[in-house]
């Protein structure tokens, strides 16, 4: 069961601009935001958890082609950093344009 009140996002466009937000924990309704922007979205890329497997699933539903990374497959710095959900969500875009996020 997903208890999170809300996803940190970021976008990164296709001239490396970065768009960081967040928005109520509802899948559906994220998805319905992402594709009101009028941005072309290659893939949305998360980490896998509890909650997840929704968002996946409301992207497969609209079209979206989405990689769901186990947090143990994404590349970290070797410095000691925090980690929260919103400088995960930055890192993930990032990889993601990169090519470095696998599933």
């Amino acid at each position: 069961m997903c208890t999170k009140a809300s996803y940190a996002a970021a976008i990164l466009n296709e001239e490396g601009q970065r768009l960081e937000f967040s928005t109520v924990a509802e899948p559906r309704k994220l998805v319905t935001q992402l594709l009101q922007m009028g941005m072309s979205i290659k893939a949305l890329t998360h980490e896998s958890g509890p909650c997840g497997y929704g968002l996946a699933w409301a992207c497969l539903e609209m079209r979206i082609e989405v990689v769901v990374a186990a947090p143990s497959r994404i590349p970290r710095p070797a410095s000691k950093t925090g980690k929260t959900d919103r400088l995960d969500s930055k890192k993930l875009a990032e990889f993601q344009a990169r090519g470095m996020c696998r599933g």
